[in-house]
């Protein structure tokens, strides 16, 4: 049987060296163990003389994608997906999930579950075994019921990775203290809640002008600063590898600076809608824009971005949350919070943070900046705690794996219900329009043309 190659000619290519953009030719196939890989990145690559060569030597078929200087990146890395099955697949099943995250680019995801905490975890894994087309690991919690440790020695053998106080109920100072010393303990890194459970079930959004406006049962602000707080303090008397999850205010990030000025290892991210929208979103897209943390006043999201250009937030991370929002007469105080939000991430951190609102306005963030948001970092940080991983988001140069995708950061495209891949669709986004477009996703040699 013939090998097939197919060859990307004339696309941009960002250098992860010194973020210079240069147009070049990329060329895929199989190695010799039948893997695909990047067999070669030039400047310029003769498809004619290719093609000839190939039939010459009947070894393979040669296709060629022209790439008209669109963009050729890494596959992202996602921190924070919520999936829904085994448990709740009415919502969203894994194969829908991973559609969603190919339209969006990633190619590698950790994983939240939220459903029954005494679901047999080898179920989880077993699932997510069924759909090997992406990398997909599941963060296993802390506590199952909010009184004891989950027995971690388990979670280990089990491929854990890390354990997380997400969609735990409320923890004692004492039982969330001996979890982290007892991931310390294990190698285990922590994936910490942004809020505190217990203040932040009183209410639905952010304490501002929304809430006094409508009266609106709020989220106290200090749930964040109380949360990321305890979790850094712990931390830092453990040695946890820490990583704070959806961070959203100008406090968490001034706490996070300071604890990395003092050498503690911890990282962390921010959702698309934190740096892109405010808590005066939800007076017009109401339930879909429900979300946790709450988006916060505009004195905070310009926070958010400045943390993302100093390097203060290490990660753009989808927080990807399906939920069924159809129900006629669902109310703000009774609807669930999250956003399904994989496909449109990049698109809402390119239009956001890269073009700038108005000729008046200069762009935020670099591209290259952009992309180690969300690739690089992501992935580096995915990385360090599982130091075997080979990842899907590398270089891409010669040997490594065929895993990419070709994006446009020219036209428009409008979110609207057919434009998700997974089958939720409970997003603030929907009925907007954005620059760019992902064209083609390339995960493990297959290419999903979008």
């Amino acid at each position: 049987m013939k090998k097939r190659m197919t060859l990307y000619k004339g696309v941009r290519m960002i250098e992860p060296d010194d973020g210079s953009i240069r147009s070049r030719d990329l060329l895929i196939g199989a190695d010799e163990n039948e893997e695909p890989v990047i067999l070669a990145v030039e400047d310029h690559i003769d498809d004619m003389a290719l093609k000839a060569r190939e039939v010459r030597a009947n070894k393979g078929i040669v296709s060629v994608v022209k790439g008209d200087n669109n963009y050729l990146f890494p596959l992202f890395t996602d921190l924070a997906v919520t999936v829904r099955e085994p448990g709740a697949m009415y919502i969203e099943r894994l194969s829908e999930t991973l559609n969603a995250a190919t339209a969006g680019g990633f190619g590698q995801l950790l994983a939240f579950y939220p459903g029954d905490r005494r679901l047999p975890w080898q179920d989880v894994i077993d699932a997510i075994a069924n759909h090997p087309s992406h990398r997909f690991f599941p963060l296993f919690p802390l506590s199952p019921d909010g009184k004891t440790l989950s027995n971690y020695s388990l979670l280990r053998n089990a491929g854990a990775v890390a354990v997380t106080d997400i969609y735990t109920p409320a923890l004692a100072d004492a039982l969330l203290y001996e979890g982290m010393a007892r991931a310390a303990e294990e190698g285990l890194a922590f994936f910490a809640d942004a809020c505190a459970p217990d203040l932040a079930a009183r209410g639905a959004v952010h304490n501002g002008t929304v809430a006094r406006m409508r009266r609106y049962a709020y989220m106290p602000s200090c749930a964040e600063d109380l949360a990321v707080a305890r979790h850094l303090l712990f931390a830092a008397e453990t040695g946890c590898r820490l990583h704070l999850s959806g961070l959203s205010r100008a406090t968490s990030f001034d706490m996070v600076r300071r604890a990395k000025s003092a050498g503690l290892a911890v990282s962390c991210d921010v959702s698309p809608f934190h740096f892109s929208m405010t808590d005066m979103d939800v007076l017009y897209y109401g339930i879909r824009a429900k979300l946790y943390p709450p988006l916060r006043s505009e004195s905070d999201r310009l926070a958010v971005i400045d943390a993302l250009a100093d390097g203060t937030v290490d990660a753009i991370a989808s927080h990807h949350t399906p939920n069924e929002i159809e129900r006629s007469g669902i109310s703000l105080t009774n609807a669930p919070f999250g956003a399904a939000s994989l496909e449109t991430t990049f698109l809402a951190a390119l239009n956001t943070l890269l073009f700038p609102a108005s000729p008046a306005e200069s762009k935020k963030l670099s591209l290259p900046r952009l992309l180690s948001l969300l690739s690089w970092n992501p992935a580096a940080i995915l990385t360090s705690i599982c130091p075997n991983l080979k990842p899907l988001t590398h270089p891409l140069a010669p040997g490594q794996g065929a895993d990419f995708l070709l994006a446009s950061l020219d036209g428009t495209i409008a979110v609207k219900t057919p434009f998700f891949r997974g089958k939720a669709t409970n997003s603030p986004f929907l009925g907007r329009s954005f620059f760019g477009k992902i064209l083609r996703v390339v995960v493990r040699g297959q290419e999903t043309i979008l």
